[in-house]
């Protein structure tokens, strides 16, 4: 149920992607300026449309964008995170939210084959037909969320949904025994003066209650580390990042590697968040992320200086980069965001969050081509990369907490009582 819910996030993937393979012939085409080629390289990660249909060849930022975001983004990805934190067991929860990165990078893949061997106009028009199939799957096999029903006094079809999610649950008396817990967690969250407040108010009163705004700050800072770590820069800037980094793999070929490593990893990824914790593996992420930028812009600088001839160790520091990426930084902060607030405010706090991650984004993609002047180099921006994969590792240690095989109300109360991960009190263990 939940893999089918994810599969919102794969035309996401599509979309997102579908320029990233052949900017330079998208700018050459439409014959952006420079400000324009930065401007839209920067917007239209945030969008949800794509190709001429959407009359991106007169504005880039024409109303389209804007409805584009609002239909895969607000409609689609960031509902799935929410359906699935409330529906999973705790101990399979992170690997099914990691699977929305795994049907993403699903998308990118295909777009980088695709871009490789098609005209970007193609890519786009053929990218529109991807938008079927998870509203199919989802119109057959999924119900609503159990406890969204409960919050809307829907007790009969709570009790439904609960049976049909949780049919091979061979328990006596477990479904009222769900009800029951779900409607105990319920009342502890909403009073009446709650439930008939707007949306808005109820957002700003939960965020001004410390299981809002820290894991609100908390989250924040781990997407501006995560931009500035340079893993979306890679991403959407794969083919002119990998013909300036002293590479001699054709980058197009190169592209097609990066999406292959971030599919295939988004999926072991899976598996390594059903058994570990988020916090070892952000670290071991950051740790390895740091190391191999740092090998890949000492390759750059030596290539550059012509003390080294180009070759494939490059590339090779690139695919290593990306892979520990989606193993920890790329893809955990992400799963994060539908867990990490309580239920009252739990949808519109995700939302926000994910909303100043993509404001996040774009600002690292509008500030990148001009990070080679402005730091000395190719070889530098690769040396940046690795300070912040740094500057990650120490925060996660200090302030992310773990969530892996924690329930939703535990980590409430982590955040009620504790701010700082390694001060934390003992019984919050």
């Amino acid at each position: 149920m939940s893999s089918v819910v994810s599969l919102y996030t794969y035309p996401q993937g599509v979309s997102k992607f579908s320029m990233a393979p052949d900017l330079p012939s998208v700018f050459e085409e439409i014959r952006f300026t420079l400000e324009e080629e930065d401007t839209f390289a920067s917007v239209w990660p945030q969008c949800g449309t794509s190709g001429d249909p959407c009359g991106i060849s007169d504005k880039p930022d024409s109303w389209w964008t804007g409805l584009g975001v609002f239909i895969l983004s607000a409609m689609g990805s960031n509902p799935a995170f929410i359906y699935i934190t409330e529906v999973a067991r705790s101990d399979l929860r992170g690997a099914l939210l990691s699977m929305i990165i795994f049907y993403a990078g699903l998308g990118l893949l295909l777009m980088y084959i695709m871009g490789a061997l098609l005209h970007w106009r193609t890519v786009a028009w053929v990218s529109l037909s991807y938008c079927v199939v998870p509203n199919l799957l989802m119109w057959r096999w999924a119900v609503e969320s159990p406890i969204w029903l409960l919050s809307k006094n829907r007790l009969g079809d709570a009790e439904k949904a609960v049976s049909y999610l949780q049919r091979n649950n061979k328990e006596p008396d477990f479904v009222e025994q769900y009800i029951y817990e779900m409607t105990q967690e319920l009342d502890f969250r909403l009073d009446q003066s709650e439930q008939q407040s707007s949306a808005i108010c109820k957002l700003f009163q939960g965020l001004a209650k410390p299981t809002g705004y820290k894991p609100l700050i908390i989250l924040t800072t781990v997407f501006a580390l995560q931009q500035y770590c340079g893993t979306y820069i890679t991403l959407f800037y794969a083919v002119s990042f990998v013909s300036e980094m002293g590479s001699n793999v054709d980058p197009f070929i190169g592209t097609i590697g990066l999406g292959v490593v971030r599919l295939v990893f988004s999926l072991i990824t899976a598996l390594l968040m059903g058994k570990f914790g988020r916090r070892p593996l952000c670290m071991v992420s950051g740790m390895g992320m740091a190391v191999s930028m740092f090998a890949s812009g000492y390759f750059a600088k030596e290539v550059a200086a012509g003390n080294l001839e180009p070759s494939i160790l490059p590339m090779v520091t690139l695919l290593i980069y990306m892979t520990l990426g989606v193993v920890g930084l790329l893809t955990i902060p992400w799963t994060m965001t539908a867990e990490l607030f309580s239920l009252d405010i739990r949808g519109m706090a995700q939302g926000l969050c994910i909303s100043m991650a993509n404001i996040l984004m774009f600002s690292a993609l509008k500030i990148y081509p001009f990070l080679t002047d402005f730091l000395g180099g190719m070889y530098a921006v690769h040396w940046f990369f690795a300070v912040f994969s740094l500057v990650t590792v120490v925060f996660v240690f200090l302030f992310l907490p773990e969530t892996h095989k924690k329930t939703l109300s535990e980590i409430q109360e982590y955040f009620r009582y504790n701010t700082i991960y390694v001060l934390r009190r003992k019984d919050d263990d």
